[in-house]
């Protein structure tokens, strides 16, 4: 159809995308170490610390992954609610079963579990202004270029209009 905005190629491949971090999911939190150089723990604390989450507030991890952020939070204020949503069955599927955070006391239970479920961040099952805190860690980096090629240069932009619309304000 002539004048008809090109679909974005994030788009047309969703479910290429999906089957890739399905397949990378077993080595996804050993590649990030490795590719960060060790540096992604840190970054992840400093994240929860900078998201200045309280008990009795709501988080929404987007594109957590297998979770490492999002047990982040949880740790960070064990009254609060938290939510990991990523697009990847199998990285939700790990979240759960994360390895403890370094300096864990062995047989001392683990912060409660955040809560996971597969949801695209371009449509988050969130209604609006339903939580105090969104965080996006690696997730950004990829859907800014999966976007940076499409006609609209504000395309990729879609995703952080979905985390505003679900933020509370304030």
């Amino acid at each position: 159809m002539a004048g008809a905005e090109p679909t974005p190629a994030a788009e047309r491949t969703a479910d290429g995308v999906r089957r890739m971090f399905d397949r990378v999911a077993p080595r996804y939190d050993l590649a990030n170490t490795v590719f960060s150089l060790g540096q992604d723990r840190a970054w992840r604390q400093a994240a929860a610390l900078a998201a200045g989450l309280a008990d009795g507030q709501s988080a929404v991890d987007v594109a957590c992954g297998t979770g490492a952020l999002t047990r982040e939070l949880a740790a960070s204020a064990p009254g609060a609610r938290v939510l990991g949503v990523d697009f990847s069955w199998e990285m939700v599927r790990r979240a759960p079963r994360g390895p403890d955070p370094p300096g864990h006391p062995v047989g001392v239970p683990r912060t409660p579990p955040a809560a996971y479920l597969v949801g695209d961040a371009l449509r988050l099952p969130l209604r609006d202004s339903s939580v105090d805190v969104v965080t996006i860690a690696f997730g950004l980096c990829g859907r800014a270029a999966a976007w940076s090629s499409a006609s609209s240069p504000n395309r990729w932009c879609r995703c952080c209009a979905a985390c505003t619309a679900a933020t509370s304000p304030g």
